[in-house]
């Protein structure tokens, strides 16, 4: 059952959810199933990183894009192939979950929307082990570890590409 991101009683309880480009199942069910857990508002959240929130001198917000010669909407918007996913996953499940865009830094967007939102916990996944990937992570860090060390809320860290015992960890790989 979906709910819009602004409805709902601010004393509920709700989880938020980092949500890739590409999400995988694991990472949306271990979303819901907490939620479920602590009877709360699943909060799937996505983050465009090319564009940055501004905000007015009334207070209102919106956003813009990096590049200014950008073609995109005006507005960020949740991509719905994405949300068509996590709504096909989560049918039958009993849990009451929105979806939200947000814009800029990954780490700092789903923070501040999970402070905004006094959400329990940040629930995160990990990346997979590429090159491209540890190239990414060398640049700008870790999502989950920025989040552990830059606010305050417990962050779960879902496993979606747990390596044997045996097999180097993706950061030792040459």
């Amino acid at each position: 059952m979906t709910i819009p991101p602004s409805a709902g009683s601010s004393s509920r309880a709700c989880i938020v959810v980092g949500v890739p480009p590409r999400p995988r199942e694991e990472l949306i069910r271990a979303g819901a199933d907490v939620a479920r857990q602590y009877g709360a508002l699943a909060l799937f959240a996505t983050v465009d990183p090319s564009r940055y929130a501004v905000i007015g001198a009334d207070g209102s917000t919106w956003s813009a894009p990096i590049d200014p010669d950008s073609d995109e909407p005006a507005e960020p918007a949740f991509d719905p192939e994405v949300r068509r996913r996590i709504e096909g996953l989560m049918g039958g499940l009993e849990v009451e979950w929105s979806t939200q865009c947000l814009v800029g830094d990954t780490a700092a967007a789903l923070a501040a929307f999970a402070e905004e939102r006094d959400a329990a916990m940040i629930v995160v996944g990990t990346r997979e082990p590429s090159f491209g990937s540890g190239f990414r992570e060398f640049l700008g860090g870790s999502v989950a570890v920025h989040l552990a060390h830059r606010q305050g809320r417990p962050v779960l860290m879902i496993p979606l590409h747990p390596v044997a015992k045996e097999a180097q960890l993706p950061w030792e790989a040459s």
